[in-house]
């Protein structure tokens, strides 16, 4: 039964009772009835501020053309039941009006339910195009809702719309950042997802809080998330928050980008999934981290990106763990201090063009990073302090790759005049030197300290040292395809003391007049060899320091020389009272000594 009523023309009012719709229109309030059900807007329906409208569980609202809406400025409660939801519909009028209108929900509507119902067919594309509107700053609660079958966008939302939903089916697109607030996106329902319809940002000062187990996607190359606050995304191991992109077109084949910009450093990823973002008609990296920015990202993994995982600078990654990625690297220190930690299993940096650590500033490689380098001229330049200490268990890896008969190695470590703090410790550096510019794997001209360091298969020479001296303990030399160590100084006095290195043979390196037998990779002249070690990473029995022969810390290799070790004293060294020491053989540099304390002794040989 319905109570109708028609005003004429002469502001009379014509009431009568009828079997069939409720038409509305105009400002509502107070109750919508299942017996009074179908309501039909007829034109907008506008809930004004402080008025409720109240639906109730079974009834039917139907929009009939694509600019019949439903503005909420006040509060809607359109509360269903499992058993007896509560219906939003458009229908098919013409060519131009194919879906109902819009559910507005705007300035003052945030204490507004949706609960079990359902949305269909709204949204006509004339218009808004979202069968749901959410204006900036409201929070209406939505839960147990199904959008579906509108003709463009189920839901438009700012970044923080959807703070109160639950166990929603639909798209959610978000148009909106956060503006001057913080924003939460939590899970949607079961197949759901965020769509990110334009660049989003979160201003500075603002948190966006993702939730575990949520989707968001990015629908075009230049839907970007602009981080400028805090992005808090932490999902779990059991429920991860994914971002990926879509295939569009053929110039729209991927996602956008997360940007961190300045002030985003205190933004965590942790248990993220980055898929199939970052296309190449803009930036080309699914996430760019800005100069200076230090974003926490674990327990992540960035796959399937047009061209980048990551473009940082060379300190972007401080507080990176358990990755799974490539990490390009496409500027230097800048003007801070940087550190690279270990990423995750197959995961490494790529230098994607020369990388400078500036002057005062230190870059520090933690043990187990591997450091590409994409062709011939991504060169790592150290006009500061480099500190690349690995582990005799987890060395530093810096490799070259094949990319083409003009670039089949990386480029060069450069050590500049300033550099000489640095340390390489426990490094590997592999088919690097690219010969279309130096071809040297590395070059010096600053008094570093290179040990325990391995370098091989550069395309011309392994190490070029420019000028000064310099001492190269227990290293290994070799498989570089014509120089192993190659002095080029004019100064008689600048000498490079290679000795206790290996050289890729027994027989050692070649020398034409020093050790013209040697099959080992070649040296030049002002470099010392001799001794050698056989066997790659042998580590010889050579004094560092004056001291006591049973001190660990008086011997390169860090242990005390055995019955079977070949013996270099360069030192004072001191055996005491009753003491006896063991080796092969022992022999004797310019400042070497042996003293013998009471009843000691040395025996040598097996």
């Amino acid at each position: 039964m319905k109570n109708l009523c028609f005003l004429f023309l002469n502001l009379s009012f014509l009431c009568f009772t009828s079997f069939g719709q409720t038409n509305v229109s105009g400002n509502v309030s107070g109750t919508w009835t299942k017996a009074n059900s179908p309501y039909i807007i007829t034109s907008d329906v506008t809930v004004p501020a402080g008025q409720t409208l109240t639906i109730q569980p079974g009834v039917v609202v139907q929009s009939d053309a694509y600019n019949d809406d439903l503005l909420v400025y006040g509060t809607l409660l359109a509360q269903g039941t499992a058993a007896d939801s509560i219906r939003f519909r458009g229908v098919f009028v013409s060519g131009n009006s194919t879906h109902g209108g819009t559910l507005f929900f705007l300035t003052g509507s945030s204490s507004s339910i949706l609960d079990y119902v359902a949305v269909d067919r709204m949204g006509d594309s004339y218009y808004e195009g979202a069968a749901v509107y959410i204006a900036n700053g409201e929070t209406p609660t939505i839960r147990n809702t199904v959008v579906r079958s509108s003709e463009l966008n189920d839901f438009k939302i700012w970044a923080g719309g959807a703070r109160n939903f639950a166990s929603v089916k639909a798209v959610v697109s978000v148009d909106r950042g956060t503006g001057g607030s913080n924003a939460i996106m939590p899970k949607l329902g079961y197949g759901s997802y965020y769509r990110l319809i334009t660049d989003i940002t979160v201003g500075g000062g603002q948190t966006l809080t993702v939730q575990p187990g949520v989707v968001v996607q990015s629908d075009a190359y230049n839907d970007d998330l602009l981080v400028y606050g805090t992005l808090l995304a932490q999902g779990t191991a059991a429920d991860s928050i994914r971002f990926r992109g879509v295939f569009v077109s053929g110039n729209s084949t991927h996602g956008g980008t997360i940007y961190f910009h300045t002030g985003s450093s205190g933004s965590v990823l942790d248990y993220v999934v980055v898929e199939r973002m970052g296309d190449t008609y803009y930036e080309g990296a699914a996430i760019y981290v800005d100069q200076g920015e230090t974003p926490t990202i674990r327990n992540t993994v960035v796959r399937s990106s047009e061209r980048h995982d990551f473009k940082i600078w060379a300190g972007g990654a401080r507080n990176f763990s358990n990755l799974r990625a490539i990490v390009d690297l496409d500027r230097g220190t800048g003007g801070a201090n940087a550190t690279m930690p270990k990423l995750g299993y197959g995961s490494y940096y790529r230098l994607i063009t020369d990388i400078t650590v500036g002057g005062g500033q230190t870059l520090t490689i933690q043990p187990g990073v591997v450091v590409q380098s994409a062709d011939y001229s991504d060169d790592l330049r150290v006009y500061g302090t480099l500190l690349a200490q690995g582990t005799a268990a987890d060395s530093i890896h810096f490799r070259g790759v094949f990319v083409s008969t003009n670039s089949s190695h990386g480029g060069t470590i450069y050590f500049h005049t300033g550099s000489s703090g640095s340390v390489l410790d426990y490094v590997v550096v592999d088919r690097m030197g690219d010969t279309y510019y130096l071809g040297a794997a590395i070059s010096l001209e600053a008094s570093c300290t290179i040990k325990n360091t391995t370098v091989k298969n550069s395309e011309l020479t392994g190490i070029y040292t420019k000028q000064g001296s310099y001492v190269f303990n227990n290293c290994s030399i070799y498989a570089n395809a014509t120089w192993g160590v190659y002095n080029a100084s004019t100064v008689a006095t600048d000498i490079v003391d290679a000795r206790n290195c290996y050289w890729g043979n027994p027989t050692g390196p070649y020398h034409p007049t020093l050790n013209p037998s040697g099959t080992g990779n070649k040296v030049t002249d002002k470099v010392l060899f001799n001794p050698w070690s056989q066997t790659p990473g042998g580590c010889m029995s050579v004094t560092v320091k004056s001291g006591n022969w049973n001190d660990p810390t008086v011997w390169l290799c860090g242990q005390v020389p055995s019955s079977t070790d070949l013996v270099v004293i360069r030192h004072a060294v001191a055996l005491s009272g009753s003491f006896t020491a063991h080796a092969k053989q022992v022999a004797y540099e310019t400042g070497g000594s042996l003293n013998l304390g009471t009843n000691s002794q040395i025996q040598l040989g097996n």
